[in-house]
């Protein structure tokens, strides 16, 4: 049967969405009209990172290249770590290096945008959220580069006796609703479905770790290892054409039996000193018995959970859902665009619910937003027993614009319960994830496509139902310490330090003393500690500090605007926050949401300042579905708009054969049009049999059939002929409107079945979605033109199958009467 057979193109090859050849190192780029145009300046990100014990430093540097004859602007919304302290940025031009200044955002705008009109090259760095950034390098000469570097410190995470690094390298697409003050911020725009960005990146790692490694992986990725002495190596990415869509997960151990509390100090001649102290608790233990608990297990079924997210979503559910101790109670909370519960209150831990928990989950399906804060008030609001302590356990991929309201809904409606969030995919919000368990007072981990969900649920198991460290406070004796950091000790779930940071004006020689419940019995460490006249650890521990001190901030004030009486006259209100957040930022040259860096060549390269603007396009991230994320960002549908074929269609390239099949097959092999046979290879991820093909630049248009042969184990032997289609032409844009009964327009075109997307930009910023009418059997949209529209031109992008693209310009009159076409 044709249907067990499935044709895919996978995003790997680039100059698919149509119009002349482009290099593999080059990338289609979408300019402000929506129209494909120049490749794109993003040329390549290099990634040198700097590992000492627990510390890195991390240089990145963005090539942009300018491949068209006149000057253009670049906009690059890329990751950096959500706890990372972004402290310099330089703008290099040949042997130039050009050194950014940090200013407050709006006049770090004004200065880029006066450099920008003068003439010169200028770059500007803004950040959108804790993880998500913003680069614009303007006037990029023609057939010229220009470099940016950003230099950024962390902390590595270290638990359970392993280090772990992570770069984050895709802004995977978010969910923007109501909540989301600036969806255009955090939402670039994404290569289209079946290319790939060309946009190459590669990444060095040089690891001290002060003590020999025993073992060192990488999570998603294949790298390369060059081994120093024992307890020194470097990494670097095993390909040199990786695709950046998903976050590089590097783990290593050493061979210590523990690591010992250390701290690291700095001291500045006119800011004074600052300590990062790093405290190991005790080892966990082994719950004898634990107390009954309420369970509120929460999965999100957005559209950005769509094939492998959502399956390991169940997958992880169910899994704990048979974890749950016999006296435990529990509930499921389902959520999209609205939430929806299993049962009104959660129900004891039988057999009969546990089935019906797992029949409820199984059943759940990926579609529409991300929801995300009403789901957090449901789950945290739910009648319960109050003897029971309740855990809230949240599976999601934090895609979404409106942290923030997710954030203030825990904190106001947290009560006694704790939160433990699990990122599901390969390019989580990982700043989400990490402030809803700790706004949560939970844990949180990342939970790869790949990745093991048994023992995922046993550390699961073993924070909720006996934490390491629980009511965790140090103290200071014999020296004088202030601005402790965290406020808020979190306790302690699994083997991992306690960080804590302060600073300190005078030195001297004192005791830590760190306390808390161990086993459910008072426990107590001491640990000697020096704060030196002259810090030794670098400058990186004041920027760590100050970056920790503005999350502080932060959080109290969602605090206050949760919390607090406007009228009261204790109430700081948000000129308070600003100003008190701009001003550290600015004293230790760190970005925030109200500081940005900023450089200026003083040379004028380009009078007059004319250029086009261009915004990079991004990877769609691992694992997510393009169908199914834009359709409910939109939404609206908008995958096949008419009834497409089940042919697929392809232009040249080299598209992958899926097979479903058994997973003992003997052998699966396909013939292919002029007469390759080429065997497939079983895929354990897709549990599908799979072999790329090529589609030569000489193939007409014309549907061709590939043969396949399947022989199972037993002998049995089956032939199917798999349709696809060559298509290197899109059909004719030819537009029409007409006014309905309710007043709006209805812009359409004829219900080709050969379109897969129809966009319409208007005059005022939008973009606008056609979608398919199966009763007017046209693709359109019907909109209404604002009370003050004059006339102007609109922009209509079409995609077919095969991602060719064609656009037109139309010209709509102030009565709502399309004047004029000009096809492009």
């Amino acid at each position: 049967m044709i249907s067990s057979v499935l044709l895919t193109l996978a995003a790997l090859q680039p100059g698919q969405s149509g119009g002349p050849s482009i290099e593999p190192s080059q990338l289609r780029i979408i300019d402000s009209n929506g129209q494909a145009s120049e490749s794109c300046p993003l040329k390549d990100t290099k990634v040198n990172a700097s590992i000492e014990g627990f510390g890195a430093r991390v240089v990145v540097l963005q090539t942009f290249s300018n491949p068209s004859s006149k000057p253009i602007e670049a906009i690059y919304t890329f990751p950096l770590p959500q706890d990372c302290a972004v402290d310099g940025m330089r703008m290099i031009i040949g042997d130039r290096v050009i050194a950014g200044i940090i200013k407050k955002r709006e006049e770090a705008r004004t200065i880029y945008e006066a450099a920008k009109k003068e003439g010169k090259s200028t770059a500007l760095l803004d950040q959108e959220r804790p993880n998500v950034f913003t680069q614009r390098v303007a006037n990029i000469p023609p057939h010229a580069e220009i470099q940016v570097a950003l230099t950024y410190v962390q902390l590595l995470k270290f638990e359970n006796d392993q280090f772990e690094f992570v770069y984050p390298m895709v802004v995977a697409p978010r969910f923007t609703g109501a909540t989301t003050p600036d969806p255009g911020k955090v939402t670039p725009p994404v290569v289209p479905e079946g290319t790939r960005s060309g946009s190459t990146i590669s990444l060095n790692l040089q690891i001290n770790a002060g003590a020999p490694i025993t073992s060192i992986s990488s999570v998603l990725h294949k790298i390369e290892t060059t081994p120093g002495d024992n307890s020194r190596t470097k990494v670097k990415l095993a390909r040199a054409d990786e695709i950046p869509n998903r976050d590089f997960i590097l783990r290593y151990s050493i061979s210590t039996e523990k690591l010992v509390s250390s701290v690291l100090t700095y001291k500045d001649p006119s800011k004074g000193g600052f300590f990062t102290l790093i405290l190991m608790p005790p080892k966990a233990v082994t719950p004898e018995q634990a107390a009954p608990k309420e369970a509120i297990l929460v999965m999100d079924q957005s559209g950005s959970q769509k094939g492998f997210p959502i399956e390991k979503s169940k997958e992880l559910t169910k899994k704990i859902i048979k974890a749950l101790n016999p006296k435990d109670t529990f509930n499921v909370v389902s959520f999209s665009n609205s939430y929806r519960l299993l049962w009104p209150e959660a129900r004891p831990n039988t057999s009969v619910n546990r089935e019906i928990a797992t029949k409820y989950v199984e059943a759940l399906e990926a579609n529409g937003g991300t929801q995300l804060e009403e789901a957090v008030k449901a789950a945290l609001t739910l009648p319960g027993d109050p003897k029971r302590p309740r855990v809230v356990i949240f599976n999601t991929d934090g895609l979404l614009g409106g942290e923030a309201e997710a954030l203030r809904q825990i904190q106001k409606h947290r009560g006694n319960a704790r939160i433990f969030t699990f990122g599901i995919g390969n390019s989580v919000n990982r700043y989400l994830i990490e402030a809803m368990s700790t706004e949560g007072r939970g844990d949180h981990e990342i939970i790869t496509l790949n990745a093991d969900t048994d023992a995922a649920t046993e550390r699961l198991v073993q924070r909720t139902d006996a934490p390491v460290l629980t009511d965790v406070k140090v103290r200071f004796e014999g020296v004088t310490v202030d601005n402790i950091l965290p406020r808020y000790i979190p306790d302690v779930f699994s083997e991992k330090p306690v960080i804590i940071k302060g600073r300190y004006s005078a030195p001297g020689k004192g005791i830590v003393v760190i306390s808390g419940m161990y086993g459910g019995r008072n426990w107590e460490s001491r640990f000697p500690i020096t704060l030196p006249r002259n810090g030794s650890s670098g400058s990186a521990i004041g920027s760590l500090w100050a970056r920790e001190k503005i999350n502080d901030l932060e959080l109290q004030e969602r605090m206050e605007t949760n919390w607090r009486d406007a009228s009261r006259s204790d109430v700081k209100g948000p000129t308070y926050w600003e100003t008190a957040i701009t001003n550290l930022a600015l004293d230790f040259s760190l970005m925030s949401r109200f500081t940005s860096f900023v450089a200026v060549d003083q040379r004028v390269i380009n009078p007059g300042g004319k250029q086009e603007t261009v915004q990079v396009p991004v990877e769609m991230a691992d694992g997510m579905s393009y169908e199914k994320i834009f359709g409910s960002m939109a939404g609206k549908p908008n995958g096949r708009l008419a009834k497409a074929p089940r042919t697929p269609a392809y232009r040249a390239g080299d598209p992958l054969l899926e097979v479903v099949a058994p997973a003992d097959c003997d052998k699966v092999v396909a013939i292919f049009p002029g007469g390759d046979l080429k065997p497939l290879a079983w895929n354990p991820a897709t549990r599908k049999w799979e072999v790329r093909f090529d589609i030569p630049a000489t193939f007409k248009e014309a549907v061709y059939s590939v043969r396949v042969f399947i022989i199972e184990a037993d002998g049995t032997r089956r032939k199917l002929d798999v349709p696809f289609e060559v298509s290197n032409s899109t059909p004719a844009l030819q537009p029409l409107i007409t006014r309905l009964p309710d007043g709006n327009l209805w812009l359409h075109v004829d219900g080709n079945p050969r379109w897969a997307r129809v966009l319409l930009l208007p005059p005022w910023g939008e973009r606008l979605e056609l979608v398919y009418d199966a009763t007017r059997n046209e693709i359109g949209i019907a909109f209404k033109l604002p009370a003050n529209f004059k006339g102007g031109w609109f922009k209509m992008i079409g995609f077919d199958r095969s991602f060719s693209q064609t656009s037109a310009n139309i010209y709509i009159n102030a009565n709502g009467v399309l004047e004029k076409i000009e096809v492009e």
